[in-house]
């Protein structure tokens, strides 16, 4: 198993290169010295003053939501900001009219004076634009005059620099603190050495880290031509191949074999090759072999350690799935830890219920918030609950559900007008089965004679959850055997048993 510690794949920053010769081929070995991927750093000038809270009013320099270089998780992007600005602290007592993003842009827009964060602050593209709109001064510093609305990030002229490019938002974040107004600028310890070492290097001595514990560490050339920052914000450890105990130095004594040299040479077998660009990482990544192998969990924890979600305290009330089975908790509980560790909000909770009805009448009461069902309750859970899908999976057309109605070989029931006021049986209430009651949905596809000498008149109906409320069913039957329904299920009323 390949694991990313919180989520994230990094290419390794290289800081030596040797090449090994062989009679059929030439390797060029990357050998990595850093102790992580990256490392997470806030850059002020060295006049700042009182620690983390001599940021407030202050210009906030940012690489970006959607910078890609680092691959940085939301926990990353915004940890310096969470810190500072307590945008995990709710300051209205009611959040229930406004979203996250709203609440978190608004706290932030509050607290620094001016900004350049660039990206989606928002998902939804009405609501990313009305927050650009309502909060100008977080976009004012990515443009020399102060009239950049965040979508093109940075706009300086800057001159390109062998090592430190002038399109790296990194270094775009570093410049908006030193020529631009900027207090603090939130970057990659790695773009900091290529910043001042390669780009101004004449501003060394006017520039200091600032330290979760509030201090400030000046910054030298020493210190800068050191791959280890300081201090940081965040350390994030490079990625690892995770394996059992009782298998892990098995394995790795057959991936010393399988890619020697920790890369993919063209020389190797079709499946080496497949498995290491599939599982591994591909061309960009690099195996560094440690036989002193370290348990997992002590791995992903070097540089930084997150406390239990079950102790953490959320600003917004969590989002509550409602489950019906223990495979649905175990794949509730994975994502909400998931989510979590990743930094996304709102958290999630997981609440485990009988059935989909349970389920459906507990977000109709507001005791859970959405439900993940087969789109058979999709008529139910509009018609009896009020509710509403906010998403459908859509398959291919070819996995669409195909509903048979079959009747005895003998039967004079050739349309299926011929069911009025006949006996029928449905597998489930509710089901899309039951669904296909409506003669405007039939599309009949044919008579095929099967096996066991009935007739099957077929139908081709979409699985979908957004069935229009218009339709409903017909009186095509006296009679039905609606089935799975247990005894606990919460009570049908008559509005939702679709008449017969």
């Amino acid at each position: 198993m390949v694991i990313d510690p919180k989520m994230n794949f990094n290419r390794p920053y290289i800081s030596s290169l040797r090449t090994n010769t062989t009679s059929n081929h030439e390797w060029t070995i990357l050998v990595v010295t850093e102790q992580f991927a990256f490392e997470a750093v806030a850059v002020v000038p060295n006049s700042h003053r009182n620690g983390r809270d001599g940021l407030q009013n202050g210009g906030y320099c940012h690489p970006g939501l959607d910078q890609t270089e680092q691959r940085w998780s939301p926990r990353v992007l915004k940890t310096l900001e969470r810190e500072v600005a307590r945008t995990d602290r709710c300051a209205e007592p009611d959040t229930r009219d406004k979203t996250f993003e709203e609440l978190e842009t608004e706290t932030l827009s509050k607290y620094f004076g001016a900004a350049c964060r660039p990206g989606r602050w928002s998902l939804d593209d009405a609501v990313d634009a009305r927050l650009k709109r309502d909060y100008p001064n977080l976009c004012t510093l990515c443009s020399g005059n102060g009239t950049s609305d965040c979508s093109g990030g940075y706009r300086y002229n800057m001159m390109n620099i062998d090592g430190a490019s002038s399109t790296n938002r990194h270094i775009q974040a570093l410049e908006c603190l030193t020529k631009y107004n900027g207090t603090v600028a939130y970057v990659a310890w790695r773009h900091v050495n290529e910043y001042f070492l390669q780009r101004q290097s004449d501003l060394i001595s006017n520039y200091s880290l600032l330290c979760p514990n509030n201090t400030l560490v000046a910054l030298t050339r020493d210190i800068l031509s050191n791959s280890l920052s300081p201090c940081a914000w965040v350390q994030q450890p490079w990625s690892a191949v995770v394996a059992s105990t009782d298998q892990a130095a098995a394995l790795l004594g057959e991936m010393k074999t399988w890619w020697p040299n920790g890369i993919n040479p063209n020389t190797a077998e079709s499946w080496q090759i497949s498995v290491f660009d599939t599982f591994l990482g591909g061309v960009n990544t690099l195996l560094v072999y440690e036989d002193n192998m370290p348990n997992a969990v002590t791995y992903v924890s070097s540089g930084r350690t997150l406390p239990s979600i079950d102790s953490t305290s959320f600003c917004m009330q969590t989002q509550r799935w409602c489950i019906t089975s223990e495979q649905e908790q175990l794949k509730c509980d994975w994502v909400r830890n998931a989510l979590y560790t990743l930094g996304v909000e709102p958290a999630l909770s997981c609440q485990l219920r009988q059935s989909p009805l349970h389920c459906l009448r507990d977000i109709r009461e507001n005791n859970a918030d959405f439900i993940a069902i087969d789109s058979n309750y999709g008529y139910l859970g509009r018609q009896t609950y009020n509710l509403s899908p906010v998403m459908l999976l859509e398959n291919q057309h070819a996995m669409l559900s195909r509903v048979a109605a079959l009747v005895r070989n003998t039967s004079d029931i050739t349309r299926f007008e011929n069911l009025r006021d006949r006996k029928a049986c449905f597998p489930e209430f509710g089901g899309i089965v039951k669904l296909a009651t409506k003669p405007s949905q039939w599309r009949k596809i044919g008579t095929q004679r099967i096996k066991n000498k009935l007739g099957a008149l077929y139908l081709r109906i979409a699985s979908s959850a957004c069935i229009s409320e218009r339709q409903s069913s017909v009186r095509c039957a006296e009679n039905a055997c609606l089935q799975r329904r247990a005894a606990d299920d919460p009570p049908l009323t008559s509005k939702s048993a679709l008449p017969l």
